[in-house]
């Protein structure tokens, strides 16, 4: 019956939401609460998001960090250098997913 079916196929979508938000959910814990220093950056090396243990590491908050070039971190003489080192072996990806962390 198209209804029984109907039903079962939103019944596993609501399952499989339930298990994508317990999964974020994980990774969003184990992001805040990681004892290392984690930074995640985009293609072009910009700051998409920086854990507490990273922020502890080098003395800047996250929102000092995001949207800033990941070489903010070092010394003034050495980030242009860097950042195009960066960029140039750095793959163009499509859309990676961690969208929805920025949300962390």
């Amino acid at each position: 019956c198209a209804l029984g079916e109907s039903c079962a196929t939103g019944l596993a979508r609501v399952i499989l939401f339930q298990k994508l938000v317990e999964s974020e959910e994980q990774l969003r814990a184990l992001w805040m609460t990681a004892p290392i220093g984690i930074r995640l950056t985009d293609e072009e090396g910009v700051v998409q998001l920086a854990n507490p243990a990273y922020c502890e590491l080098v003395g800047l908050s996250e929102g000092d960090m995001v949207g800033k070039p990941y070489t903010i971190v070092y010394a003034g003489h050495l980030r242009e250098k860097l950042l195009r080192k960066y960029r140039s072996k750095s793959p163009k990806v499509q859309s990676t997913g961690f969208s929805r962390l920025s949300r962390l």
